[in-house]
């Protein structure tokens, strides 16, 4: 139908599909890769990540509802500070001053500018800790869908079923004729998921001699 579920349809392996041989002296990879696999921080509502910060991260109750207000005040676009947010009147105070982005974040490294999120996703020297190679698992930037059940981690789908009326490991048991959904089943009704990917990362390397080239694109 024209629609892309999961590589076990058959177009992870371009070079394969196409019978094509590299010419002589080179040698040619093509990694295509579901980027629709993890969550849209930029979008993702404050009550859903509130959930992932206590369940998944193990953070208290106060801290997590300052980490998803200060988070929505950086990226939402006016100056208008949340209960527990921060805007960048208390940006400026610091040394050196800047003030908050009021857009969406560009990489998951720049909350390390953010007020709680520096505390608790870096060390002391601003370098990214554990909870932040975690976060890096289940957030990117890139995204702006749901995620595709069809590929989404057992890490995701762990962090997303906690407290929920389906198990994250029984999810694929009822699949029969396919190693894919086409449709979401019906507990899982959510606007967090969906079927199909809507972003695709390919990477081409290719090698002639000792001589490398690499190309990638969203």
């Amino acid at each position: 139908g024209g629609k892309l579920y999961a590589p076990e349809q058959g177009w992870a392996d371009p070079l394969y599909y196409a019978q094509e041989k590299p010419p002589n002296g080179c040698s040619i990879s093509i990694n295509i890769t579901d980027e629709s696999t993890r969550l849209p921080i930029n979008l993702i509502d404050e009550s859903t990540l509130n959930r992932i910060l206590e369940d998944t991260f193990d953070i208290d109750f106060g801290t997590a509802r300052e980490l998803s207000s200060t988070l929505a005040d950086w990226i939402d676009e006016d100056e208008n500070q949340r209960l527990n947010g921060a805007e960048s009147e208390d940006y400026l105070d610091e040394e050196p001053p800047y003030r908050a982005a009021n857009g969406p974040l560009q990489s998951l490294h720049e909350l390390r500018l953010v007020k709680v999120w520096q505390d608790e996703f870096f060390d002391e020297n601003v370098f990214p800790n554990q909870k932040f190679e975690q976060l890096d698992n289940l957030f990117s930037v890139s995204i702006k869908g749901p995620v595709n059940i069809n590929s989404a981690s057992s890490e995701l789908l762990l962090a997303l079923g906690a407290n929920q009326n389906w198990d994250p490991d029984r999810i694929f048991d009822q699949l029969l004729d396919k190693p894919w959904f086409e449709e979401l089943p019906d507990f899982l009704g959510s606007d967090l998921f969906t079927t199909e990917i809507s972003l695709l990362r390919v990477t081409v390397k290719v090698t002639r001699g000792s001589v490398p080239m690499t190309l990638s694109a969203l």
